[in-house]
């Protein structure tokens, strides 16, 4: 049999002939390619005519049928011989096929690779016409993904009915009895002790870093638990005005920080992330808020940022720093800028060894306790503080463990989102609830691939930006390639795509044999050749690595044939059926999106090279993606990609695609912890009753919101603020505008947060222009800009550094470039749809990235929209005489 490689070769022939570029001899190099497809889809009729239970597997042949698939030209067919173990094996999938079709039926949720498996039929004498029928009538009765609560609808109100995810399953408060973070890592530590818990990269003399190196469960709880008690010894910790103890965190992720939080956690303190890229202004608003005496930080925060200011250094008392190995020299030198101030500055050393010398009892916190005063990141102005308990967080985990992102003790975790923001959070103590490892990158952005790399993580949470940048980055090096290399590459992926979104080889080789070309010809010629080596079970045999005695043994081909197809298969068998009450995902065995030619050949590789080839599931979350990167990821990397939101005020998680959905476009079911509804927003033309949004059918519209466990309990210190968001009914208000796809699914179409009002009166969203526009490669961000005395738009534009030189252009606010980015500003607001008054009608070229603008985004990389107005004050007012003129 040829090798995988010239499989995917002659695959990507056979795809331009398609095209009508190919040519004959082309065609024939590729038809014992040809006949490995027909041969797999034999095996795999034999085995169980697609089963409908068992998870399309991806291989190129998959959804041909050896029994329906006629060569109409030569009158050849390809259908399995009859006889007593046709017949045992007939009887046996016929079996599963009904037990299937009736289970189906009572599924709470119904992938759409579920149904094409049932429309296509796999092997009816009926063909094509009697899938497409059964397609239909599946999507007819298909369920949907949300069950609705039925009279919960108060139109009268502008309420739309409440709905809730379709899987067994409803709000949890505690993960096997474990109700607060403490006791989830608690557990671990009882149970996997020995097993290693957090990591980091020592870097050498040479400044090269190592191979990551990990502390134990029982080592960092040894260092918590000292920690704990060297913070009662010190008794610098006191009750609030609110009765809050309240201990602040200033650093980027490393090891010290997890550790000091359950620590704290350990004395019913409260910790009090900060993101380590917060300005002197932020910094002082939330310590004085907050009344907080105590901040753990590393010696460069002392020196950048705290100690910059008076008011800071005059609330706090103490700091204690998580620098290791400073020296007595460097060590002498800080403490002295805290005296200075007034401030004792320890190591977190220092604290162990006083904790170790005077061990004493713990508080530990319940449920309702708070677990966090998470500040929001500061895009739509001065951070607020966000109230969530124990439970609340508890609750989120539950939900993710219900949706595959089940943690077990082999898994890997890269920690580089900010510990500050709640989706990273929530994850961590997943992860420790688990017993995984968790490896902290090392503190820069320009580090994380590496490091990623060094990792290999097996479960993944990102942001879109970053999976952006690595789609831009894979495709520019495959470009620059060119060649076979490309073609072998782009056809690969579009293979996967096909097989992702149904789209079947029946089709494609019936079209090749009903053609009158000398191809045609000889793919017939070659047919007629190999059909008695399909026959007799050679080519197969060859394929599925059997011999002649194996089939004696078995009792014949075609028993041998379902047995060997079984077992290679049995691993990808779903682990979830809705319509048990056990009904749990588990994601980590299953691999419907795997293929055995494509991945061996083009993929596995890549994979390895960016750190991701043991990863098992990723889950992306902060911001929209598209769904063009979503497929990408899930073809490369053949696992389940899945898309969150979320918000500081839910804990987390308010919905989330389920890893057996590969649709895109949307953001999945409720998440089991909450109840999702839309309400109406009569001043951007949005009801809960609308039945269709841009011409596509919908089940509302509205202002998305959620009610559960996993809500926040107000904002701190600002009760107008908490009284906006939280309704006395417990819903919370997210601003986000969203509708119900007619499948159940929550899509999210617009934003009311954030909105600014146009001389003519029109609102304009602009994360949804910023959306819209960023689609286009030459654009890396924007940020969108509407006078409320003007009519138009303007934006701030920083291209792709790396488009901009492919195509032959230099990083410079040049006509050259501003005309290239006008072409592709027009093409993709036309392809969105954007109303006039939507439409980005001047901007100016910024070549420094945002990010490296000083104040004007966030520590996850968002638009500060108040500090980027302020900063290009002068450029949106010079935008808008150019306008007018």
């Amino acid at each position: 049999m040829h090798c995988h490689c010239c499989a995917c070769y002659c695959y990507s022939l056979l795809r331009l002939h398609e095209a009508g570029t190919a040519r004959s001899s082309q065609l024939f190099s590729s038809s014992d390619f040809l006949f490995f497809c027909l041969a797999q889809q034999l095996q795999g009729a034999a085995a169980a005519k697609h089963d409908a239970v068992l998870y399309r597997t991806g291989t190129l042949g998959a959804d041909l049928d050896a029994e329906s698939f006629k060569f109409d030209r030569r009158t050849l067919t390809a259908e399995a011989d009859e006889g007593e173990a046709e017949s045992l094996t007939e009887s046996r999938m016929e079996r599963e096929a009904e037990k299937t079709a009736a289970e189906g039926k009572d599924r709470g949720i119904v992938g759409d690779r579920d149904d094409r498996e049932r429309a296509m039929g796999s092997g009816g004498k009926d063909g094509a016409g009697s899938g497409a029928k059964a397609a239909a009538a599946a999507k007819k009765d298909k369920p949907l993904a949300t069950v609705e609560v039925l009279d919960s609808g108060r139109p009268d109100l502008g309420l739309g009915p409440i709905r809730r995810c379709a899987m067994p399953f409803g709000p949890e408060l505690s993960v096997e009895g474990m109700r607060t973070l403490f006791e989830v890592f608690r557990r671990s530590v009882d149970k996997r002790g020995d097993r290693p818990c957090l990591g980091s990269r020592p870097v050498g003399e040479d400044g090269e870093p190592g191979p990551f190196s990990f502390m134990t469960y029982n080592e960092v709880h040894k260092h918590a638990m000292a920690f704990s008690h060297g913070l009662v010894h010190l008794d610098v910790v006191h009750a609030n005005d609110e009765g809050h103890k309240l201990l602040g965190f200033f650093a980027v992720n490393r090891p010290g920080v997890v550790m000091c939080e359950i620590g704290a956690m350990a004395q019913r303190i409260v910790p009090v992330p900060l993101y380590a890229t917060l300005g002197t202004e932020a910094v002082e608003h939330i310590i004085d808020q907050t009344q907080m005496e105590v901040i753990v930080c590393t010696s460069s925060e002392l020196e950048d940022t705290l100690s910059k200011s008076e008011e800071v250094m005059k609330q706090l008392s103490t700091i204690i720093l998580l620098d290791e190995d400073l020296g007595d020299a460097r060590l002498d030198e800080l403490r002295k800028i805290g005296a200075d101030a007034e401030v004792k500055v320890y190591t977190v050393a220092d604290v162990e060894e006083l904790g170790e010398a005077h061990e004493g009892p713990l508080d530990l916190p319940s449920g309702d306790d708070l677990a966090v005063l998470c500040y929001t990141s500061g895009s739509t102005g001065t951070p607020k503080g966000v109230l969530i308990t124990h439970s609340s967080i508890i609750s989120a985990v539950a939900s993710l463990r219900r949706f595959g992102i089940d943690v077990h003790e082999d898994d890997v975790h890269l920690s580089y989102l900010p510990l500050a923001h709640i989706f990273e959070r929530a994850l961590m103590y997943a992860m420790l609830y688990g017993g995984a490892s968790v490896g902290f990158f090392r503190g820069s952005s320009k580090a994380i691939l590496a490091d990623l790399k060094a990792l290999r993580p097996t479960i993944f949470p990102t942001v879109p930006r970053l999976l952006n940048k690595m789609h831009d980055s894979i495709w520019s090096k495959v470009r620059e390639t060119g060649g076979a290399k490309q073609v072998i590459f782009e056809n690969a992926l579009q293979a996967k795509l096909e097989n992702l979104h149904g789209v079947t080889t029946r089709d494609k080789l019936n079209a090749l044999l009903e053609d009158s070309t000398v191809t045609s010809w000889l793919f017939q010629r070659t047919v007629k050749d190999k059909v008695e080596d399909l026959r007799t079970g050679r080519i197969i045999r060859q394929i599925a690595g059997g011999s002649d005695e194996d089939v004696e043994r078995a009792g014949g081909l075609q028993q041998w044939l379902f047995e060997k197809a079984l077992r290679a298969k049995s691993h990808q068998e779903p682990s979830v059926d809705f319509s048990s009450s056990e009904g749990e995902v588990t994601a980590r065995s299953k691999k419907p999106l795997s293929d055995q030619v494509f991945d061996r050949v083009v993929f596995d590789a890549l994979k390895k090279k960016i750190g991701l080839d043991r990863t098992r599931i990723i889950a992306v979350g902060s911001a929209p993606i598209t769904g063009e990167v979503l497929d990408f990821f899930r073809c490369m990397l053949g696992i389940p990609v899945l898309n969150a939101f979320g918000s500081t005020e839910s804990s987390c998680v308010i919905s989330l695609t389920h890893p057996e959905d590969l649709s895109s476009g949307h953001v999945g079911i409720p998440a089991p912890c909450n109840e999702v509804r839309l309400t109406n927003v009569d001043d951007m033309g949005y009801k809960a009753t609308d039945t269709e949004h841009n011409g596509v059918p919908c089940l509302g519209r509205g202002e998305i919101c959620f009610r559960g466990p996993n809500v926040f309990k107000g904002y701190y210190k600002m009760k107008e603020k908490t009284e906006e968001t939280l309704t006395k009914d417990g819903w919370c208000l997210t601003g986000d505008i969203g509708m119900w796809t007619e499948d159940g699914m929550l899509k999210i179409i617009d934003r009311k947060k954030n909105l600014f009002k146009l001389a003519q009166g029109e609102y304009v969203a602009p994360e949804k222009v910023e959306n819209a526009y960023c689609r286009a490669d030459l654009l890396e961000s924007m940020f969108v800009y509407g006078d409320s005395e003007k009519s138009n738009l303007v934006a701030i534009i920083h291209p792709d550094a790396d488009v901009v030189s492919e195509v032959g252009l230099q990083m410079e606010d040049s006509k050259e470039l501003h005309d290239r980015i006008q072409d592709e500003l027009d093409k993709q607001a036309d392809a969105a749809g954007l109303k006039g008054f939507e439409r980005v009608r001047a901007f100016h070229i910024e070549t420094t990235p945002f990010t490296e603008v000083e104040g004007i985004t966030t520590a996850t990389q968002k638009i500060k929209r108040a500090a980027a107005k302020e900063h290009y004050e002068d450029i949106i007012e010079k935008l808008y005489k150019e306008i007018d003129e």
